[in-house]
């Protein structure tokens, strides 16, 4: 979801300054899509990744072969949300454990372009 989200903001953007509306010009009306697009990049980006209970973990076994899907199901399953939490514990200390994430987000950007 946060994907379309971002994919229908930015293009409409784009095509609405492309015609050149006057009102989507502005610094505050440019700064706020590309806030708008940036955030659901990154909540996208984060709910990727394979640590229980973000969307990622239900991806992860049918990436891995069968003999291992059931041992690591059981094992984010099992420490998951502690491993998140330290993540996320760990980022606000300051240690830069998700900066990956918010580099992979801006990267994105020219993918999810549509209207040129």
């Amino acid at each position: 979801m946060n994907l379309l989200i971002a994919v229908v903001t930015w293009n409409v953007f784009l095509a609405l300054e492309n015609s050149g509306v006057a009102f989507v010009q502005t610094a505050a009306v440019v700064g706020f899509v590309e806030l708008l697009v940036f955030v659901n990049l990154l909540l996208m980006t984060f709910n990727l990744i394979p640590i229980a209970p973000l969307d990622g973990h239900y991806i992860l076994p049918y990436a891995l072969p069968p003999s291992a899907r059931a041992r690591v199901t059981y094992l984010n399953q099992r420490f998951g949300p502690l491993l998140l939490l330290s993540l996320i514990g760990l980022s606000i200390v300051g240690v830069p454990i998700l900066n990956r994430l918010l580099s992979f987000a801006h990267l994105m950007i020219p993918w999810i372009t549509l209207v040129g």
